[in-house]
């Protein structure tokens, strides 16, 4: 605050301005009490009271990260790690799964091109961000009352607000522990009140079931995903966008079209059309971040070395940056991620690996990932691919890859596109015996994660929780090795390693022998997220750009 007090007056001025809507804002939501010298006095007097009160202090920043003109910020905020409550309080705070958000975005893309529920009707993609967010909702109760002292800065002396000696905090404000909380709690009972249903497997998604005109009972209307104040919403072009704009103050408000892309959790959601299909598909990619990643190499004559202490914090700035890319818009990348992160045992071969898959993104860095539009209804297939390479991870562990589409029931017979919405790169947790009991593994993690996103897809389509589903969406699982194939169409497991048997008895309980099938290598498309191969990862990220599904010759 020094900086802009003593700076231009123009540029006080402005910060000033924001100073004073910050004071408002709380004033809007009567956040605190404002308290007299005499009940200030008081309190600093009683030894206990004394301890419960809180100082503040004014956050300021230009949102516009230095780029004229100046949109100055003030952000009031309360030092809650000085707490008395501090280790009582219940923190816990939901946001949604990526299972969750790229479902919605699955919803959107098919219902665009109308092929969700209702094919009559298209589907629209909106995103806003609630204003003050952490200001709104009625905290839990606490056994004594919490003070807060007014920021002691000079720009908001200046500036004439919080000029009270103390307040009582009545509702939520910033620096809080349980700030996330109390917001996530205003937004669930806000929703629910109308009208709007929780989803059981995720409690920050949410959708909408109403009767338009013409119809004999009520649609899927609408889908919803909060990420603390962003909020992401798919819905039916019929239904009334102020069912939920109506309920919350809003600061920014999107809506996705071809000339318009949204912004969402660091990510670009961009909408194309493509004349030859004619069929609409949205292109996910994170090239603003991408290019704030500084590429780099590694002195050939250290390529077998172990990083130095010295280096660790660069090896682990990267790591920490593509494990972010590779797990919101670039699964081409994942198994160089998960395969060179191995801690202090790490060499300056996995730096220089991480590096090429770093000059891998810049060179892509606008072609995420596609998602193409599929059937949305209850005869939907969820296609899982697994993969795995047998003990050429860290310890000896096998490296697992599983993919989860959703895809028209016609790919089963013959060649379809599909969408991508679920992928993870991993190690086994344990060591395996044979390469057998490693694709049984990495098949079981994979027909794991489908399941729980036939659920999900379950509990929208048929408008029930998901432990009362009694009809769920076919499962296929697809695999390269003929070995898990051969005995996963079979009656008996015939293996000396019964742990394994146990494993395909975990993934015949999901898939029937007519719901596995067996594909070469070069169409096992979840291969590409066990190896470390520049070659696999061009054609893996060209895959990406069309997902399609293969099953027969």
């Amino acid at each position: 605050w020094q900086h802009i007090f003593n700076g231009p007056k123009d540029v006080l001025e402005k910060f000033k301005e924001a100073a004073r809507s910050e004071e408002a804002s709380w004033k809007l939501w009567q956040s605190v009490i404002p308290l007299d010298d005499k009940q200030a006095k008081a309190i600093l007097q009683d030894p206990l009271q004394k301890k419960r009160v809180l100082r503040s202090r004014s956050a300021f920043r230009d949102k516009s990260k230095g780029v004229p003109p100046l949109r100055a910020k003030c952000r009031v905020v309360a030092l809650g790690h000085q707490d008395p409550d501090l280790f009582s309080l219940c923190r816990e705070c939901a946001t949604p799964s990526r299972q969750a958000e790229y479902l919605l975005l699955c919803i959107f893309v098919s219902g665009r091109n109308q092929l969700a529920f209702d094919q009559s009707s298209t589907w629209s993609l909106w995103s806003g961000d609630v204003k003050t967010a952490f200001l709104q909702g009625t905290p839990e109760e606490r056994s004594q009352p919490l003070y807060l002292l007014p920021p002691a800065d000079g720009v908001t002396k200046a500036a004439n607000v919080f000029s009270a000696p103390m307040y009582l905090v009545k509702g939520n404000i910033y620096g809080l522990a349980n700030a996330p909380r109390t917001w996530s709690r205003h937004v669930c009972s806000t929703l629910l009140k109308n009208g709007w249903k929780q989803r059981s497997l995720d409690r920050m998604m949410f959708y909408l079931y109403e009767k338009f005109p013409g119809q004999t009972k009520a649609t899927l209307a609408a889908v919803l995903i909060a990420y603390v104040d962003d909020f992401l919403l798919t819905h039916d072009n019929r239904f009334d966008r102020s069912k939920l704009t109506g309920l919350f103050a809003w600061g920014s408000q999107d809506e996705l079209s071809l000339e318009h892309p949204l912004d969402f959790k660091g990510k670009q959601i961009a909408l194309r059309y493509d004349a030859a299909k004619k069929q609409f598909s949205l292109c996910l990619n994170q090239t603003k971040f991408i290019e704030s990643i500084k590429p780099g190499k590694v002195d050939k004559k250290r390529v077998k070395e172990t990083i130095d202490a010295s280096d660790m914090p660069e090896f682990r700035s990267v790591a920490g940056c593509l494990q972010w890319v590779a797990g919101q818009t670039r699964p081409d990348i994942a198994s160089v991620v998960s395969l060179c992160s191995k801690g202090t045992k790490s060499t300056y071969a996995d730096l220089q690996s991480m590096y090429s898959a770093v000059d891998h993104l810049i060179d892509t860095k606008e072609a995420g990932f596609n998602m193409l539009p599929t059937t949305i209804s209850e005869c939907s297939l969820v296609i899982s691919y697994t993969d795995s390479s047998w003990a050429n991870a860290e310890g000896y562990a096998s490296q697992h890859g599983a993919l989860t589409l959703i895809g028209d029931p016609k790919v089963t017979d013959i060649d379809g596109q599909a969408t991508l919405v679920d992928w993870k790169s991993s190690r086994s947790s344990r060591v395996c015996r044979s390469t057998l009991a490693a694709e049984a593994s990495a098949c079981d993690t994979g027909l794991d994660r489908s399941m729980f996103l036939s659920y999900m897809l379950g509990e929208l389509l048929f408008d029930q929780p998901s432990f009362q589903l009694t009809k769920l969406n076919r499962v296929i699982a697809v695999t390269d090795c003929r070995s898990l194939y051969d005995v996963l169409c079979s009656e008996n497991v015939s293996t000396d390693e019964k742990r394994v048997a146990v494993t395909i008895r975990s993934c015949q309980q999901h898939v029937s022998r007519a719901d596995v099938f067996w594909v070469p290598t070069g169409l096992q498309w979840a291969d590409g997220l066990t190896k470390v191969c520049i070659k696999l990862l061009t054609s893996f990220h060209q895959w990406l750009q069309n997902p399609y599904v293969k099953l027969h010759e």
